[in-house]
């Protein structure tokens, strides 16, 4: 009987020994490896097998917003080892300012002296201001979409008087001739003729134009339908200039200057010019 007994408790300790060694051997083989791959670091943690990526990313408290993209789905499941690839992506918006040049209005300055602009009301530039989504992808912009804009201030009016104040003829051309040519390609080239205050080439007055300016070195006859009234000008070989008056024989790109005799008249003859518009 004793032997008998002793048989049964040696079985029995076998039984207990490897019921007891089962669940370790069975715990190994049911974990898993993640490795998160960021910009900026790699990371990689045990997880229970059989979970999806999903799971596994919250077990590793490894943060995963709507918008960040990820190498495998997030349904896919971990059995083994396995890499993922996240890419973090945010997106904000931006609102950025942009000056609006303000308009500028030009009148004739009968006092302002000649070759001169005197600003009797300063122009403030406008502000617009433009809505952008930016989108980043690991802090790196990568997308920038214009969502819309609004008139922040409106530009307020420049007004500029242009001179035709002249004290002497011999004054208007020294002061004509004293500032220097444009450096701009943004001219124009032009015929010009010129021509004297007389009856004859005036139309009548020849001491006011048909914008009722007086005649004098400087004010210039014009096409109106291709340089406006009132616009600066510098013409070469001739100097600054104000388009102040027109012609019936004055079309297209002609102009008509005006010099005190006609000495200086048959000097200029007919030549092609290149006229700078200075607005």
């Amino acid at each position: 009987m004793l032997v008998v007994a002793l048989g049964l408790l040696l079985i029995y300790s076998l039984q207990v020994s490897r019921g007891m060694q089962q669940p370790v051997v069975s715990q190994e083989i049911s974990r898993a490896v993640l490795t998160v791959e960021t910009c900026n670091q790699v990371r990689s943690f045990d997880v229970p097998k059989g979970l999806t990526l999903r799971e596994a990313l919250a077990q590793g408290k490894v943060p995963v917003s709507s918008l960040d993209r990820l190498s495998m789905p997030l349904d896919a499941l971990i059995d083994g080892e396995a890499v993922v690839r996240l890419v973090k992506v945010d997106e904000e918006w931006v609102v950025e300012e942009e000056a609006i040049p303000f308009p500028r209005q030009f009148q004739v300055g009968r006092n302002v002296e000649f070759g001169k602009i005197a600003i009797v009301q300063k122009g403030v530039p406008g502000i617009r201001e433009k809505t952008y989504r930016l989108r980043k992808e690991d802090g790196k912009e990568i997308q920038k979409t214009f969502i819309g804009e609004r008139l922040k201030r409106q530009p307020f009016l420049q007004i500029e008087q242009i001179g035709t104040f002249i004290i002497s003829p011999e004054q208007a051309i020294r002061a004509s001739v004293a500032y220097p040519a444009p450096t701009t390609n943004d001219y124009i080239e032009m015929e010009a003729t010129a021509y004297t205050p007389s009856v004859f080439e005036t139309d009548g007055d020849p001491w006011t134009t048909s914008v009722m300016l007086r005649s004098g070195y400087g004010i210039v006859a014009v096409d109106p339908k291709v340089i406006p009234y009132f616009t600066p000008l510098y013409i070469e070989g001739y100097g600054y200039a104000v388009a102040g008056d027109t012609g019936g024989a004055i079309r297209g790109n002609r102009i008509d200057v005006f010099f005190y005799n006609w000495h200086e008249m048959n000097c200029w003859g007919r030549r092609m010019v290149k006229v700078w518009i200075l607005d």
